[in-house]
């Protein structure tokens, strides 16, 4: 597992579609500035315009460690496999386009994943949104799903810090103890449990704050794994879980270290398109559900419980007065899902509530000690 952190190189996918200039240039910019400077930056075009090649053209001439590779638009997780195809480095990361990441982000984690010989390594984020608050997530055992009754304990109890910085800027963040802010090794078993049960637990989902020993991916032909082009949403998720089973351990890091930025107008981010992509959420959490199945039952539980709050919340808004008309298809499809998913776990009644006393009773005893 051991690999020399002074030879070692690093090899960052950034997938493009039209990015803004001014994002764009931040984005590689701070690439570009890390003071670890052994690495591969991938940029993959994936079928942007004229103006957006011609920028991506030019970022690729400033540098020799910038590897720049055009495509048909297939979406992001094609262009990510293409990245994938082309990776040498020892360690691998991802980045979104518009986002950047402070200075010390690779150095701090790969000397950290060195001392503590783990095949990964996770670290907290800063989301900025378009109103230009900041909100702070930072990973600490705090509010850790392993348990489920100190989880909600926890929760019960917390009040959101928020404080104006001299910009102006407001900034929320959750409290955290001294005892717990503290960097945590995990098993390969805890470090799924915990990306399963939510979004932002470990880490969360997603592929832009984890770096990976390369070495603990590979299958035996060399290959890494690749993401599930069939999906929109969601897919980076299964990626990051079915790239999780393949280590042997996880390094938590509570330090901020990269900027997720919510632009106005990016798809993702509008409440108005929520509703349309939630059918395409369940066809993600249907395979993830698939994938933890078998070998990661706790992982699985976890899985279960939070796409059945998501799939409980969707039919109420379906059912309010002012979608009913225009979802109503939705609403009877949205019924269904809801019924094969009450089938998938024990006990299999058609509509068991996993809120009731009852499905909590069963599940404490099956994870509390």
């Amino acid at each position: 597992m051991e690999t020399n952190v002074k030879n070692a190189k690093i090899s960052v996918i950034v997938p493009v579609y039209n990015t803004p200039t001014l994002h764009l240039n931040r984005c590689i910019n701070s690439l570009l500035q890390q003071d670890y400077t052994n690495t591969e930056i991938i940029l993959v075009d994936d079928g942007s315009s004229r103006d957006c090649c011609a920028v991506l053209e030019q970022i690729a001439t400033r540098d020799n460690r910038i590897h720049l590779f055009h495509k048909e638009n297939g979406g992001v997780s094609s262009a990510r496999n293409l990245g994938l195809s082309k990776v040498t480095g020892e360690f691998l990361t991802f980045m979104d386009s518009d986002d950047y990441l402070d200075s010390h982000a690779w150095s701090l984690c790969i000397e950290s994943m060195q001392s503590h010989d783990s095949d990964l390594v996770c670290f907290g984020w800063q989301d900025h949104l378009a109103d230009g608050t900041l909100v702070d997530h930072c990973i600490t055992q705090d509010y850790s799903m392993s348990t489920i009754a100190k989880h909600l304990e926890a929760m019960r109890h917390i009040t959101p810090i928020e404080e104006t910085l001299a910009s102006g800027q407001k900034r929320v963040s959750l409290p955290r103890s001294k005892e717990s802010n503290q960097p945590l090794v995990c098993d390969r078993e805890t470090l799924l449990t915990e990306i399963a049960s939510d979004n932002i637990h470990y880490g969360g989902g997603y592929p832009w704050n984890k770096i990976w020993r390369t070495s603990a991916l590979r299958d035996a032909d060399g290959s890494l794994p690749l993401y599930d082009e069939s999906l929109t949403i969601y897919e980076d998720k299964l990626w990051v879980l079915e790239a999780g089973a393949r280590i042997s351990s996880a390094l938590i890091m509570p330090h901020i270290l990269y900027h997720y930025m919510f632009l106005p107008g990016s798809l993702t981010h509008k409440d108005t398109d929520i509703i349309d992509r939630q059918p395409l959420a369940y066809k993600a959490y249907d395979k993830i559900l698939d994938f933890l199945e078998k070998d990661f039952p706790e992982a699985y539980i976890r899985a279960y419980n939070f796409y059945f709050d998501v799939i409980f919340d969707d039919i109420h808004v379906l059912k309010d007065a002012r979608h009913r008309n225009h979802y109503q298809k939705q609403y009877t499809e949205t019924m269904a899902t809801y019924k094969r998913l009450c089938k998938r776990i024990a006990p299999r009644t058609l509509y068991y509530p996993v809120r009731s006393p009852q499905f909590c009773s069963w599940l404490k005893e099956r994870t509390l000690p």
